[in-house]
């Protein structure tokens, strides 16, 4: 069996953005951010009829960390599409 080797295009990019000062809670912040973004249109565009149904869509189908709620729950909505306050 052939063991699977690292792209070495992807290894020279980390190896060039190693010291860009940004560290992984800001790399985590920043992606959560943009799926809590894209979640955040696909509830305004009508595609999922509410934010509670995304939220365990993204759990259930993607893995996103449940204790975070899904992407629209760790960016402050109510499951109704509604702001927490």
């Amino acid at each position: 069996m052939k063991h699977p080797e690292p792209n070495p295009e992807a290894v020279a990019l980390q190896a060039k953005n190693a010291g860009n000062g940004l560290r992984r809670e800001a790399i985590r912040d920043r992606l959560a951010g943009h799926l809590s973004h894209e979640a955040r249109l696909c509830l305004d565009e009508g595609i999922a009829a509410s934010a509670g149904e995304i939220d365990f869509a993204m759990v259930m189908g993607t893995g996103y960390a449940p204790f975070r709620g899904g992407p629209l729950a760790h960016a402050g909505v109510r499951p109704d599409g509604g702001r927490q306050k």
